[in-house]
């Protein structure tokens, strides 16, 4: 798992919509993205500092190794439980049984 160096508002809000949240308000340089009772607002910037992403991944419950894999392109369910041990309930367990 490669570390995230730097990493832009924008592409911070895309992996957070992987995680399943969607943004509820943009304006003011920041957008505000929502998922059950949870609200993250991500400051729009080129480059997000260490101390920002951590904020805003406190906020959303995700570990930063879930993080970087929403950067790689997996989506929530892929990932399967978050550090809250939360686990989406529209994904059935893969239980590899195939008919």
């Amino acid at each position: 798992m490669a570390a995230v160096r730097s990493i832009s508002g924008e592409r911070c809000v895309e992996a957070l919509e992987r995680a399943g949240f969607a943004v509820q308000h943009r304006g003011d340089g920041i957008t505000v993205l929502g998922r059950g009772y949870r609200a993250v607002v991500v400051p729009m910037l080129d480059e997000l500092q260490p101390a920002s992403l951590n904020t805003v991944l406190n906020a959303a419950g995700i570990c930063y190794g879930d993080f970087v894999l929403l950067l790689e392109g997996l989506t929530f369910a892929e990932i399967g439980k978050t550090r809250s041990g939360m686990r989406p309930r529209s994904v059935p367990p893969d239980d590899g049984d195939e008919g």
